[in-house]
């Protein structure tokens, strides 16, 4: 279960069902997870609940005014229910929710899969990124480099077939211990990439996995895993009284299995002396960045053979390999920590060889920001959790050890993002504030536990999605800005005309149509704002922090009360000059409308307006000609006006109209010179 067969065939034997299978304990893990609400999503229940109390409370207040002040029962009831519908921003809900998918769909486009639409706003909270080395910083492609021997060393040019007989037994192993195989169909190779490596060395040197299987046919195989970390084959050989068994795996942990070594065409013991040379070639190799692997074999009696049996191996020798780096891996890594986020990086690979590539990628400057597996296996959570803020690079490490990091992470109130591909890595995944699998080199259990999947398996593409994560969140907290100060200045207008005993500015058809259409639309619209160019060079957001800020907060009751005074001024100007009730509230409708739809303007980006492109956002242009065409149509055309309870302006009101309309965007952009 959870196996996918590319070639051959076999007989498979059921040994567990349903829980107790590997997959089944895995799937017992996932269900022990609970999975939180993202931070906005808190954040948002906390402001809805908060605005409904004040909302309401001002709307009662409203109501009483004007029951003291003996106005028509329904007309007041009316306007207190239109306010409180107007007074809080029913539509930011959806507004919200639009702005996540369009990020999904945006995000679709640079390669990255969104499964749930928290994850876009939490990409853009991220404050730590763990990442997997091998196919996501590194491009995945292996070749072999050197070729070590205890009395030779082969490298660059000299890997040649002129040096095949020196190495033989060496590539013998590598191939028979080996489960990738060449497809003549495609022409190319199939299989892990370090075990296509070996193959197309052994191609090079013209030994050919398909002849050695015909005089060492396999008999069985323990696979590698990453707690043993090697692998071993069982096969035939030229014996009839033995077989012989092949391993390849961790130079450590093969050494630590030989007792003899293969010299010149036999076995030699192996002395303390040589076991220091092969384990200095291996720091070697590994100090520039490498990839290493040790190779051994024996004889086994037939009457001794078994699967398990993995120790006094004869060692043949190390090949050494190297996976480039993705060419974008190294500014995408310089890009998040300008942005403040911390890289954390993964990997099975030596200690020496994990520092060497990190270095080359900018996460450390020595081995000390390095911590293996084994030292994780012996540290007290309580101890990890303070010492993973100085850890960069945790290596020789299982699949089994990222939840262990990801709770230690989080526990020091970071958001973490986890990449992960394995069957085993799906706990982790789940765990972590967000789970990102690969697309190409993942198991579905993996893909089916993560929040988010690289299509492309590239580093680069979880650092755009966390820029586009950061945009999102920005542009909803302009959005929240934006319906705010607009509903403020309506129930301020209100609540001021009541205290002063004046004529209400508006009816209740007005303020309905102001919320539902013309705020409702325009919102949308700054949401579709795209990232400032700065917006990678600034650090995470502290996930406590609440969606509505407190410079926010005093920017929104600067702005409100620039609103209300801007259409109270027009109302009582209109009405002086004119004496009519209709045209006055036509002109302070009219106010508010236009008001709304330059504000918007200064509301898209939190620099001045002359240091953007003024225009540069299409979607707000559009609602800006659909909210000037539904107000001339709404003023001018008679057949509406009953309707909208609205009346044609002369020139001269529209002129009062437009200066007092302005003003909520001259004090908005005196707001941004101030903070």
């Amino acid at each position: 279960m959870g196996s996918i067969v590319t070639n051959g065939n076999g007989m498979g034997i059921v040994v567990q069902t349903a829980m107790d299978t590997e997959l089944g304990k895995i799937a017992g893990i996932l269900n022990e997870i609970s999975e939180e609400q993202a931070p906005m999503q808190k954040s948002l229940n906390i402001l809805s609940k908060n605005l409904a109390i004040i909302c309401l409370t001002v709307c009662g207040i409203i109501f009483l005014l004007g029951m003291y002040r003996q106005i028509d029962f329904l007309d007041i009831f009316t306007t207190s229910v239109s306010l409180a519908v107007a007074a809080i921003p029913e539509g930011l809900t959806i507004v919200v929710t639009v702005i996540l998918s369009m990020g999904m769909q945006r995000m679709i486009k640079i390669n990255t899969l969104i499964k749930k639409l928290n994850t876009v706003e939490t990409l853009g909270s991220t404050t730590v990124i763990c990442s997997d080395k091998t196919g996501t910083l590194t491009q995945n492609k292996m070749s072999v480099q050197k070729i070590f021997t205890i009395n030779s060393t082969i490298g660059g040019s000299s890997l040649n077939k002129s040096n095949a007989d020196k190495v033989s037994e060496l590539i013998k192993c590598a191939v028979l211990c080996n489960n990738a195989t060449f497809n003549l169909k495609d022409n190319n190779y199939l299989g892990d990439p370090t075990e296509t490596a070996l193959l197309a060395l052994a191609d090079e040197l013209d030994i050919n996995k398909e002849n050695l299987n015909k005089t060492h046919s396999r008999i069985s195989e323990r696979p590698f895993d990453s707690d043993r970390k090697i692998m071993t084959t069982f096969n035939e050989c030229e014996l009839d009284d033995k077989k012989i068994a092949y391993c390849k795996g961790a130079p450590d942990e093969i050494l630590a299995r030989c007792k003899k070594i293969y010299n010149s065409g036999k076995e030699d013991t192996l002395y303390a002396e040589q076991k220091i040379l092969i384990n200095d070639t291996n720091k070697s190799y590994a100090e520039k960045a490498l990839r290493v692997l040790g190779f051994a074999y024996k004889y086994v009696d037939n009457d001794k053979l078994a699967v398990t049996d993995e120790n006094n191996f004869i060692f043949l020798g190390l090949m050494a390999m190297s996976d480039p780096l993705r060419a974008e891996a190294i500014s995408s890594v310089q890009t998040c920590k300008n942005a403040g986020i911390d890289i954390k990086m993964i990997t099975g690979d030596h200690r020496t060889t994990a520092t060497a590539i990190g270095k080359q990628l900018g996460i450390v400057n020595s081995e000390s920001q390095v911590i293996t597996g084994a030292q994780l296996d012996k540290i007290s959570p309580e101890r990890l959790r303070n010492l993973v803020n100085k850890v960069s690079i945790f290596a020789r490490v299982s699949p089994e050890h990222k939840i262990k990091i990801v709770e230690a992470i989080q526990s020091n109130g970071n958001i973490v993002a986890m990449t992960g591909d394995g069957v085993n890595d799906a706990p982790a995944l789940k765990k972590a504030d967000i789970g990102i699998a690969m697309g190409i080199t993942g198991t579905e259990v993996s893909k089916a536990a993560a929040n988010m999947i690289l299509t492309d398996d590239k580093f680069s593409s979880i650092v755009t999605a966390v820029r586009e994560g950061r945009c999102i969140y920005n542009n909803i907290q302009r959005v929240i800005s934006y319906l705010l100060s607009c509903n403020a200045g309506e129930i301020l207008l209100i609540f001021t005309a009541m205290l002063f005993n004046l004529p209400i500015p508006l009816t209740a058809i007005h303020l309905l149509t102001i919320n539902i259409i013309i705020e409702s639309i325009t919102a949308f619209a700054i949401g579709m704002e795209e990232s400032n160019y700065n917006i990678m060079s600034t650090p995470p957001r502290d996930p406590k922090q609440p969606i509505l800020t407190n410079s926010m907060f005093i920017a929104i009751l600067i702005q409100s009360i620039a609103f209300a005074a801007s259409s109270l001024t027009c109302f009582l100007v209109v009405l002086s000059l004119t004496n009519d009730n209709v045209i006055a509230s036509s002109a302070c409708f009219a106010t508010i409308v236009l008001g709304e739809t330059i504000k918007a303007y200064s509301t898209r980006t939190s620099l001045p307006f002359y240091k953007i492109k003024f225009l540069s956002n299409k979607f707000l242009n559009r609602s800006a000609i659909y909210c000037l065409v539904f107000l001339t149509l709404v003023l001018y055309l008679e057949f509406l006006n009953p309707f909208f309870n609205t009346s044609p302006l002369s020139p001269t009101i529209m002129l009062i109209v437009v200066l007092t309309s302005c003003m909520s965007f001259i004090i908005g952009e005196l707001v941004k010179h101030i903070k």
